[in-house]
């Protein structure tokens, strides 16, 4: 499957809804009905997908967190994100003190901007958002209200992911 998705994006092109969904599967069938999804699902068609597959094995999502942010501060904390090209790690100008150059404060390898972090790559990406993944959060709104958890995500990292954490200890208490 992963030989088919990479044949998919190669060429520039998404991965079909239903070949995602079939890797997820793939997924949870070798590691198990525990998971936590980011990112995931992105379009309503991988939502219906996901629900039926799911739904085969006996399974259902207990837990849908939206987390919620401002577009203005969207683009302000893409603006500030810088990135090392060596290990990965992501840094905020703001909130690191660290500047386009600095070295990198887990290997030393200068810090840099994104490509597609430019203000016309993100503004596609947040067309793409609008009117493909958003609409997810209102198809599980829909459907299955009692699982949709809103999360303000313009707070430290550390109040969010305690949000998250207290929620998934909440819906799945054997979780603990």
């Amino acid at each position: 499957m992963g030989k088919e998705a990479d044949r998919w994006t190669r060429d520039g092109g998404l991965v079909p809804d239903d070949l995602i969904v079939r890797i997820v599967m793939a997924w949870i069938d070798t590691n198990g009905p525990r998971f936590l999804f980011d990112g995931f699902p992105r379009t309503v068609g991988q939502a219906r997908s996901l629900d039926a597959s799911l739904s085969k094995t006996g399974l259902s999502l207990d837990l849908v967190a939206i987390l919620e942010l401002p577009e203005d501060e969207i683009r302000s904390r893409v603006a500030r994100r810088l990135t090392c090209t060596a290990c990965g790690s992501t840094f905020s100008a703001s909130l690191h003190g660290c500047a386009e150059g600095d070295p990198c404060p887990r290997c030393s390898v200068p810090l840099v901007r994104r490509p597609d972090d430019s203000e016309e790559a993100l503004s596609e990406r947040l067309r793409v958002y609008r009117e493909n993944t958003l609409p997810v959060a209102e198809y599980y709104q829909t459907t299955r209200p009692e699982i949709v958890r809103r999360i303000r995500a313009d707070r430290p990292g550390a109040e969010i992911l305690r949000e998250i954490s207290h929620l998934v200890e909440e819906q799945l208490p054997s979780a603990r």
